[in-house]
Order: C-alpha cells, then sequence, then structure tokens
C-alpha cells in the first residue's frame, strides 16, 4: 500500500485527509510539524507532502534521497520555500499547486 507524508497539517484538515485516503487506497500520515522536524518521518514513507512558510533546511534534501524520497510536493501555489538547485542535486522533484485557490490569488495587471 502506498504510505505518504503530509507535513504541517491542521487538525481541521484531518476529515478531508481521511476521505481521501479512503477513496484512494492509501494511508497518509499526518504531522503538525515542518518538515524540517519530521524528515525523520520519511524513512518508511512512498511520498512527501509539506506545507510551509519558511525555507526548507539545507540539511533536509540529503536526509530525504537517503530515505529513497524522490518528489517533493508542495500543497501550496509557490514552491519558494524550496531550494529547487538542492532538490535537484539529491535526485528530488518538486512539484506545486499551480491552480490552488485562483479566487484568492489577486490578479496583477
Amino acid at each position: 500500500m502506498t504510505k505518504i507524508l503530509m507535513t504541517s497539517v491542521r487538525d481541521d484538515e484531518q476529515p478531508a485527509i481521511k476521505e481521501f485516503a479512503k477513496k484512494h487506497g492509501i494511508e497518509i500520515v499526518t504531522t503538525p510539524k515542518l518538515i524540517d522536524d519530521a524528515v525523520d518521518l520519511t524513512a518508511d514513507v512512498n511520498g512527501l507532502v509539506i506545507q510551509q512558510r519558511s525555507q526548507v533546511d539545507p540539511a533536509v534534501y540529503p536526509q530525504l534521497k537517503a530515505n529513497g524520497i524522490k518528489q517533493i510536493a508542495t500543497r501550496t501555489a509557490g514552491f519558494d520555500m524550496v531550494d529547487l538547485a538542492a532538490a535537484k542535486a539529491n535526485g528530488l522533484i518538486v512539484t506545486n499547486v499551480p491552480a490552488y485557490s485562483p479566487r484568492s490569488v489577486p490578479n496583477m495587471p
């Protein structure tokens, strides 16, 4: 069974996460911690989904690689908290949600 770690998860997000996991037959482990403080939890997961407002600690990238993680998926529209060069150097693909909540992002002329 696919097992995914989601970081920076709030209590009010848990019902939707549980419903998604059940619907898709996957296991989702959640933590309120940032990936910087939860990298040890990636040792036995197939995927990683983060949401954080601060830069990912540079020491995290080689640890993710060592744990077999291949991708960092952000549940944000931006991805400036991820050092793309460090991710690439560690064989990590970075993806985001480019159309996330388009009504809450102002259109600039």
